[in-house]
């Protein structure tokens, strides 16, 4: 029932979030991986190819380089979706506010960013990162979501796919989409679902610059963007 979409670039990495998933999604599954390095394309290509190949009506979009530490998780994401015809994206962290600066999700304000990550360190030691601007809640409507793990319903996919066109590389593709996503069907962050990121940051150099800027430059009249529950400074 769930098809899980991977951009492969080590097949050590891809093997070992496939067993992971086969362990823990609890429901039907398709991994559709595809590995990227022998004619690499962007994330954005990556994964539309990925989605056009899906057989079932969730799709995921999920980082190689993470252990899936909750049991179930499939069936979270299943009783989400059909409690909530309005709900488009299911990622694990993102924040209700994006400013109309070069940025990545993460705000820094307390009352906005939320996020369920846990980090493998270079000693093997899990910290977890927990962002909760309401910590009876078990999840949060955002604006913007991390591209680490995003779920969307394969016909919210169709209507509003990666884009291809702009961001040819791996860097800004979540913060479109989810936005784009986001101003037509709710986007949360669950605090239900636990994955271990195994590596401790992304790569912020020229590259992310220069897709950061081109974004921004493109999309400047559509931002900031924020929750209804949020109002910005």
């Amino acid at each position: 029932m769930i098809s899980v979409i991977i951009c492969s670039i080590n097949k050590n990495l891809a093997e070992q979030v496939q067993k992971s998933i086969s362990e823990t999604i609890g429901v039907p599954w398709e991994a559709i991986i595809i590995d990227n390095t022998q004619c690499p394309h962007g994330i954005t290509r990556i994964y539309n190819m990925g989605a056009s190949k899906a057989q079932y009506d969730i799709l995921c979009f999920v980082h190689e380089d993470v252990i899936f530490s909750s049991q179930n998780w499939g069936n979270t994401l299943i009783t989400h979706f059909n409690n909530d015809l309005e709900l488009g994206l299911i990622g694990i962290a993102g924040s209700k506010y994006k400013s109309n600066k070069p940025s990545g999700w993460y705000t820094h304000i307390h009352q906005a960013d939320c996020c369920n990550v846990w980090h493998k360190d270079s000693k093997g030691h899990n910290q977890r990162i927990l962002l909760t601007p309401n910590p009876a809640s078990s999840y949060e409507q955002v604006v913007c979501l991390d591209g680490v793990f995003l779920c969307t319903r394969k016909n919210v996919w169709n209507e509003h796919p990666f884009d291809e066109d702009l961001l040819k590389g791996f860097h800004l593709y979540d913060i479109d989409f989810s936005i784009r996503i986001s101003k037509i069907y709710k986007a949360i962050v669950t605090y239900e679902i636990h994955i271990i990121h195994l590596t401790e940051g992304g790569d912020f150099g020229n590259k992310w610059v220069d897709e950061t800027q081109l974004w921004h430059q493109k999309n400047k009249l559509q931002l900031p963007v924020f929750s209804n529950d949020l109002m910005p400074n």
